[in-house]
């Protein structure tokens, strides 16, 4: 984490982003799932998905049909850029990429194990500082790949 002489701890983009990254999928229930992408894309956000444009809601539908509020789920990072912007009200703004790879496992159970499901993604974001005086995902564009492992 970046120090802010005087002042608080300064979050580094690409530690902020797997953070909350990591939030949505980990979510268990509704009101969490809601909780973390509310709190990561903001209400205006433009975001392009596998190369289509599509809104804040149809994005958030597609991540909850990932996720079919799984018992658990593992979600590790292969890589991450960033570009830093400025510091806003102690907030670091900029753009940040990300590489994740999301193995979620499922309420159901097929011959005694969970079901389960993984989501490739690469997603570069343009974090910043909103009218809320929180960081926000103002622009995304995310590849992403999911299947049903067997």
């Amino acid at each position: 984490m970046t120090t802010n002489p005087g002042g608080p701890e300064i979050v580094p983009l690409n530690l902020w982003t797997e953070n909350h990254i990591t939030a949505i999928y980990k979510a268990t229930n509704r009101a969490d799932f809601d909780k973390a992408f509310d709190e990561f894309i903001d209400k205006n956000a433009q975001i392009t998905l596998n190369g289509r444009k599509i809104g804040r809601e149809e994005y958030k539908l597609q991540l909850v049909g990932e996720k079919f509020f799984e018992r658990s789920a593992d979600v590790s990072f292969v890589g991450s850029v960033q570009r830093e912007g400025k510091i806003v009200d102690y907030i670091q703004t900029g753009d940040v990429g990300v590489f994740f790879k999301a193995t979620v496992f499922g309420r159901l159970f097929y011959r005694g194990a969970p079901v389960s499901s993984t989501v490739n993604s690469s997603i570069n974001a343009v974090v910043a500082a909103v009218h809320s005086g929180t960081p926000k995902v103002t622009e995304l564009n995310e590849i992403a790949v999911d299947h049903v492992n067997r």
